[in-house]
């Protein structure tokens, strides 16, 4: 989901992240694939890339996270009575499922198309061999049982250090509706959505939440779009709004599981996902 802000000046105008650095790296394989399957319509960035337009100034609060909406348990993944196998390394699959139980918690829907990609070391972030850039992606499609067409729900889980020297504000004219909150404990969410994309269909749209944590060294972005981001610019949209809101997308990225491990739970849940493409995640 992703080196010095704006390049030193001389690339103010250009901004990165990590969804659409992955998606266009992607974007010929894999959404082609899911286009014609669904027949309607990142994580490169380690070194710091995907933080060129990550540089955002808000003055105000953001909202809250909102409570989590009801769902169906048989769709919400295992029970809440697993039992506690303690927790193993991140990894794609891992994250895929993580991210299908935070998003099966706030919203109803089908997810299927799960795609995701080994993270760089993460057993030691602080390792020089891994320059501190521990970096696992995740993604699928949702379509919510209220109705409309599909889109993309996707996470990057992140060490912090990529964005050193870099603001956790509002500053980038990209950012549309951002807003930044203080979290208890010295942490960070910031939401916002992208500028809109015009297309014959209507806008293609993309939302954003952010969770910053310099205590926990974690970084965890979430996105989700109302429809699919082809490369060139291009969309596929499928509904009017996307399929999660931000504050689904805060509730999101502030679950405590969120870290370089995972509750064991995830790791058997992600061998259970299918379909799944593997994303090489090797500079």
């Amino acid at each position: 989901m992703q080196m010095h802000e704006h390049m030193i000046d001389a690339v103010a105008d250009i901004h990165a992240d990590t969804e659409r650095l992955t998606g266009a790296a992607r974007a010929i394989g894999g959404r082609t694939r899911r286009r014609r399957r669904v027949g309607a319509i990142g994580a490169v960035a380690a070194a710091g890339v995907l933080a060129v337009g990550l540089a955002v100034t808000v003055q105000g609060e953001g909202p809250a996270p909102s409570t989590p909406a009801a769902t169906d348990p048989s769709d919400s993944g295992p029970p809440s009575d697993a039992p506690d196998r303690g927790t193993v390394p991140i990894d794609g699959r891992s994250t895929a499922a993580a991210l299908r139980a935070a998003v099966l918690a706030v919203t109803e829907g089908e997810t299927t198309a799960y795609a995701g990609q080994s993270g760089f070391p993460v057993s030691n972030p602080d390792d020089e061999a891994a320059d501190g850039m521990a970096d696992t992606w995740a993604e699928f499609e949702l379509t919510p049982a209220s109705g409309g067409g599909p889109g993309v729900v996707s996470v990057n889980v992140q060490h912090s250090s990529i964005l050193d020297g870099f603001p956790f504000d509002c500053s980038a004219e990209w950012m549309v509706d951002c807003q930044v909150q203080e979290l208890p404990g010295g942490d960070r969410l910031r939401t916002y959505s992208d500028e809109p994309t015009p297309t014959a269909e209507g806008d293609g749209l993309r939302v954003v939440a952010e969770y910053f944590s310099t205590r926990r060294e974690l970084r965890v972005l979430a996105a989700a779009t109302n429809g699919f981001d082809l490369p060139n610019n291009q969309w596929d949209v499928t509904r009017p709004e996307p399929v999660l809101t931000v504050d689904q997308l805060a509730d999101v990225v502030t679950e405590d599981w969120w870290g370089f491990e995972l509750p064991a739970r995830f790791a058997d849940e992600g061998q259970q996902l299918d379909p799944y493409d593997e994303i090489d995640g090797s500079l």
